[in-house]
């Protein structure tokens, strides 16, 4: 325990332990996909595994900086779903470091979304967010990243009533690269109708011990879909070199913490 962690007043503490990334290859039909499975804990109450399954025709994902980096702050945007409702948090951040910017646009970022999924009441006070980065430093070289990219990765949200594409601008969307969380049917014959014909789609999966919080984690919501949608939808384009100018253009704050 920290010396200062009475001074904090903390009622919770949330670490961010790391990631495993696991490289399957291609078996005949099934294409090449990695595993990334996130390791948090709330300590004493509960642990959280989130995983993303990802179609991949790269190797050796885990050399590459700037892959790294979009996983890294892909769990970032997992961890404020693992928070319980307190007055207070210490958040431990252990597999890299965060620049201050990036502490405060984080803080910013779970505040509003706490807010919203407890749907806090105009005379309650925001939580007290404290932000430890105990990792070393990560700064990938952007220079070096193909810089024009022929294919734009459009993010469709399957799990709330309004998608991202919308009927009507089908038609200017058709030959880029659309894609989905968790797709079901109905989205799958959505996009089947409007005529887009390259799609990405990827699994994520909660796996906790904590059947309250899993419940949470479930519940639907327009921002907490969209935080996900914005990070995950960035590593994509980057393991797919594939412009995200949209996804830059629906959340610019996703590109002042990255």
């Amino acid at each position: 325990m920290r010396d200062d962690k009475m001074q904090l007043n903390i009622d919770g503490q949330l670490i961010y332990y790391g990631f495993e990334i696991e490289e399957a290859p291609v078996i005949g039909d099934i294409p090449a996909r990695i595993t990334i499975t996130y390791d948090f804990e709330i300590p004493g109450i509960a642990t959280f595994a989130p995983s993303w399954e990802i179609p991949c025709d790269r190797e050796n994902v885990a050399d590459d900086d700037a892959v790294l980096a979009k996983i890294f702050f892909l769990g970032m945007a997992e961890l404020v779903y693992c928070l319980p409702k307190l007055k207070s948090y210490e958040i431990i951040v252990e597999p890299f470091a965060l620049t201050q910017e990036q502490i405060v646009v984080w803080k910013e970022t779970y505040c509003d979304i706490l807010a919203l999924r407890f749907k806090q009441n105009a005379d309650e006070t925001i939580p007290e967010i404290s932000i430890v980065s105990e990792g070393e430093e990560l700064v990938p070289d952007y220079k070096n990243r193909t810089e024009k990219r022929e294919k734009t990765l459009i993010p469709v949200q399957t799990d709330y009533e309004t998608d991202c594409v919308l009927e009507q601008s089908c038609k200017e969307w058709l030959q880029e690269v659309f894609y989905i969380i968790n797709a079901d049917d109905k989205c799958m014959q959505k996009l089947t109708a409007y005529g887009y014909k390259n799609v990405i789609s990827v699994c994520r999966s909660i796996n906790t011990d904590n059947p309250e919080a899993e419940h949470n984690l479930s519940e639907k919501g327009e921002q907490n879909i969209s935080l996900l949608v914005a990070y995950s939808a960035s590593l994509v384009a980057e393991l797919f070199e594939l412009d995200d100018k949209f996804v830059r253009e629906l959340n610019p704050k996703l590109y002042q913490s990255t």
